[in-house]
């Protein structure tokens, strides 16, 4: 594994991102495709490939922006015929040969496992010096219309949790809302759907988790529902 801080290596090398579209923003940033579990993006000087799972594939083709979107089952399936485990590293070493790529660029962040993995495959790891995509600092239009309406959002949510502590009681240790609760900026009720499964933390809440000795707030223990009537119900920590 070596270290590269020259420029020149960002547009020489094919750069390769394992990890999921929620963690990696590099990965959002050049597929805008968000996934919960780890992928693969390869990008080579002259092409973008994410390559996802047969059950990834239609979503990928539909809503990413790559030039390509590979299916690993063919992958898998030659790694398997010559008794190897058919791992994310492994995939992307195969592809990366096929293409006749024996180095490649990965971020920084890159999980050691992957490192590792790859090396054995005979691929050289080369880790980025600083930023994999230095330019996404520089945000576009869309970019910065999606952080004003998060901020907006976030902003607008605490307003609700707010009110809502605020209307709030303390009953044997715990946090009661009532249902007729004002909804904040429309005046309407609050429907119990919206308000079911909601979670206000306090220290009402941990005085009463050390009494009833529940170990951890998402122990085996933690009661799954507490008592509620159509006007009340209260809301431990998850």
């Amino acid at each position: 594994m070596s270290k590269e801080s020259d420029d020149s290596v960002n547009t020489s090398l094919p750069k390769l991102v394992i990890a999921s579209g929620e963690a990696s923003f590099d990965l959002f940033y050049r597929t805008r495709f968000l996934t919960p579990d780890p992928v693969i993006y390869i990008e080579t000087p002259t092409t973008r490939s994410l390559l996802l799972s047969d059950l990834e594939v239609d979503r990928g083709k539909k809503q990413s922006t790559v030039d390509e979107v590979i299916p690993t089952r063919t992958f898998e399936e030659r790694l398997k015929a010559n008794g190897k485990r058919a791992s994310l590293p492994a995939i992307a070493a195969l592809f990366l040969k096929d293409r006749s790529f024996d180095r490649v660029l990965v971020p920084f962040d890159l999980a050691s496992g992957y490192s590792r993995a790859l090396e054995s495959e005979g691929i050289e790891i080369v880790v980025s010096d600083g930023e994999l995509y230095p330019e996404r600092a520089l945000k576009k239009p869309d970019e910065i219309h999606w952080i004003r309406h998060t901020q907006v959002g976030v902003e607008e949510s605490l307003e609700i949790a707010l009110e809502l502590l605020r209307k709030a009681e303390i009953r044997d240790g715990f946090i009661w809302v009532d249902w007729d609760t004002p909804d904040i900026g429309t005046g309407q009720e609050v429907d119990q759907r919206d308000l079911d499964g909601a979670r206000l933390r306090g220290p009402a809440y941990h005085r009463c988790r050390r009494r009833t000795g529940l170990r951890s707030p998402y122990g085996r223990n933690r009661p799954s529902s507490g008592p509620s009537s159509h006007r009340f119900r209260y809301f431990p920590q998850p």
